[in-house]
């Protein structure tokens, strides 16, 4: 979807000002000599945009950071859409993954966004979980993201959350071998990027493989949950995902 020129033009001047520092509404106030309601629809329409992001508070007042423009580009260009993530989670992951996919490019074949934050029941601590399928990984490769782990740590000062990325990565060959963590994958997680349908063919096929074996989730009263893979499985009886 294409940014209206307005919104485009305010991101732009402000971005000239403070590029990825943090603000407040008075600075955006004085650097675009707006004020008032005209600027609050502006910056409203700048977060519905991925263009601004809310990282904490000082007192009742929001401290913003814009989204570096070069994340935005990847995000729209590659079709992620995170608006999924609260505002200051969106702009770790944002930027974790520029530089996971600067790094690996071409390679990158699947994302995939799970554990707390894709079932949305994320505590203060919570750490944002994503699977990597990476064509050719190999596991010296550094997975770390220096520019995100800066950021998480901004947060956890300005709001006492601390939220890192933790990166489950996969080569295509290991990722077609059914997992145990596929179970939950098929109800709680959000693909974000997929090349040809990689991961969702891979999904389908442990659904349909559940519905076979009539397996169901089970929750328990504290939240937590197992799997009943096949009611009425007799000892013995061996079971394939």
């Amino acid at each position: 979807m294409k940014i209206p020129g307005w919104i485009g033009a305010g991101y732009n001047e402000l971005y000239s000002k403070f590029r990825i520092e943090e603000f407040m509404f008075d600075d955006a106030a004085d650097a675009l000599d707006r004020r008032g309601q005209r600027l609050r629809s502006l910056l409203s329409a700048m977060k519905r945009n991925g263009l601004l992001d809310v990282l904490g508070r000082k007192g009742y007042k929001r401290i913003y950071r814009l989204a570096d423009p070069a994340e935005v580009a990847l995000m729209r260009g590659m079709k992620i859409d995170l608006s999924c993530l609260p505002e200051h989670v969106r702009a770790v992951v944002r930027t974790y993954l520029r530089g996971i996919l600067d790094r690996f490019r071409e390679r990158v074949i699947s994302i995939v966004l799970y554990g707390s934050f894709g079932r949305s029941d994320y505590g203060a601590e919570s750490d944002v979980d994503l699977l990597l399928v990476i064509d050719e990984y190999e596991w010296s490769e550094d997975l770390g993201v220096e520019e995100a782990e800066r950021l998480t740590y901004k947060i956890w000062k300005l709001r006492g959350e601390y939220h890192k990325v933790t990166p489950y990565p996969l080569t295509p060959e290991h990722a077609n071998h059914h997992r145990p963590l596929y179970l939950d994958l098929t109800k709680d997680s959000v693909i974000l990027h997929d090349k040809d349908g990689f991961i969702e063919g891979i999904l389908d096929e442990v659904n349909a493989k559940l519905a076979e074996l009539g397996a169901e989730r089970r929750t328990l009263s504290d939240g937590s949950w197992y799997w009943d893979l096949k009611p009425g499985l007799k000892p013995g009886e061996v079971i394939e995902i």
